[in-house]
């Protein structure tokens, strides 16, 4: 996604974990989370979730298990108490009885349960843990919160902001009514788009269990004031609030209001993906995905134009931002494809920007050219349970040999003619610069180590 500096946008890298937040970048495209002092020690346990749990899944190939046995995650990376112990998943419709935040007592739906924790779906389609002491288990049918009931309960934790709910979605703002009407018609439109394509490529979809909640803020001061992120951050899809957070003013709106436009729109498509591919089932919560697959998959959703209406491209056009990178980095790069950009970006523990931009490419052209084998693997990874990974954490190596043992078996030719077709079929795309008039200075990519 997009980060704000100044008055340049700068593609940056960035681990998206269980916060999937979004982090800065230097020029050498290594990450930084700057430790403050007033960050509470479950959000620095997240923080670490967000630089490392970022690739491994466990799948099935043709009917034949990878051969390592899955790993799991400890809940505690994900600012969850308990640190680790046996993991149970829950029969179907298996609900408890449980205290909310507020004290009152509600029917929950158990998500996953490790060592003496339970962890919950709630109502308001949060995940809570929650000891055994503390839950009873109940035959009655478990039932999220109404959007308006929702809303009411937003209204009261933000008194000073708008509260719209719409079909799925809740948007909760201070923002200018145009910001705020754009994100809501992209999301809107993003939702049912996402949906009918899963469902035509065979991959399982619900309904989201919960309306999908939105907070918008004006300034950077109130979204760091809500939650502190790393500096840099402009948005971020929480699964354990099933939240998504972004702000309106940033500096570049300020200087450049024709790209803070674009930024903006980027990001808010970008974060929606997230959010809504873990609702409706493609990805489960607390489930890991390779980095590559879950990045690229956001991005494949994603792309936005400009225009009488700013509004959403639909599912798998082509994303602009990222054929510009792309062209930008071939440019100047003027190597022959050996299959190095396919290893590194499927590879990737860590992603640069211009990694990002490969992992949509690489995903865009497997959907459209490989589409039985790829859709194959994303219905397997809609199978992976929470907690479970094909390695150990944290990695210990900027390359996961997993991951790409894995790619191999689903993708056996060669990762050099494989990636010379993906060249070949970026450059058949319809692309359109998305920044005609702007100084090259003020766009700068951060290229892939």
């Amino acid at each position: 996604m997009l980060r704000d500096r100044g008055n340049a946008i700068i593609y940056s890298v960035s681990r998206a974990g269980a916060t999937g937040y979004e982090g800065d970048a230097n020029s050498s495209g290594s990450f930084h989370v700057m430790p403050n002092k007033r960050t509470t020690q479950a959000h620095d346990r997240r923080l670490v979730v967000s630089a490392l749990l970022t690739v491994g899944f466990f799948c099935l190939v043709s009917g034949k298990a990878f051969t390592q046995e899955p790993h799991t995650i400890s809940p505690r990376l994900f600012g969850f108490g308990v640190a680790g112990g046996q993991i149970r998943y829950p029969e179907p419709r298996e609900n408890y009885l449980v205290r909310d935040r507020a004290g009152n007592e509600v029917v929950a739906r158990l998500h996953v349960e490790v060592a003496t924790q339970r962890i919950f779906l709630m109502p308001d389609g949060s995940l809570q843990e929650r000891a055994f002491a503390q839950t009873k288990p109940t035959t009655r049918r478990f039932v999220t919160l109404h959007e308006t009931a929702l809303a009411e309960r937003l209204e009261k934790q933000f008194p000073s902001f708008r509260v719209h709910p719409s079909h799925r979605h809740i948007f909760v703002f201070n923002t200018s009514p145009l910001f705020a009407a754009t994100t809501r018609r992209v999301l809107e439109s993003m939702m049912s788009g996402v949906g009918t394509y899963a469902k035509a490529q065979r991959i399982p979809t619900r309904e989201p269990p919960a309306p999908l909640v939105v907070i918008m803020f004006r300034t950077e001061k109130e979204f760091q004031n809500y939650k502190r992120v790393p500096a840099g951050v402009v948005a971020y899809y929480d699964p354990i609030s099933n939240h998504v957070v972004l702000y309106e003013e940033s500096k570049l709106m300020r200087s450049r209001p024709d790209l803070g436009i674009q930024q903006s729109l980027s990001t808010i498509a970008h974060e929606g993906a997230h959010q809504i591919l873990h609702n409706i089932g493609v990805q489960q919560r607390l489930s890991r995905w390779p980095l590559w697959l879950s990045e690229g998959m956001a991005e494949f959703f994603a792309p936005t134009q400009l225009g009488r209406r700013l509004t959403w491209s639909g599912a798998g056009k082509v994303n602009n931002m990222r054929m510009f990178e792309i062209e930008s980095y071939l440019r100047k790069q003027r190597q022959a494809t050996d299959g190095r950009v396919i290893k590194e970006t499927v590879g990737a523990t860590n992603l640069t920007s211009t990694g990002y931009a490969f992992a949509w490419s690489l995903v865009h052209h497997l959907s459209k050219n490989e589409r039985s084998r790829f859709h194959q693997m994303v219905r397997k990874m809609s199978e992976l349970r929470p907690l479970e990974s094909v390695h150990a954490f944290p990695p210990n190596a900027a390359i996961c040999q997993e991951n790409l043992q894995i790619f191999k078996q689903y993708f056996p030719k060669g990762l050099d003619k494989l990636e010379q077709e993906m060249i070949d079929h970026l450059k058949k795309q319809p692309y359109r610069n998305p920044f005609p008039n702007a100084n090259p200075a003020l766009v700068r990519p951060v290229l892939i180590n």
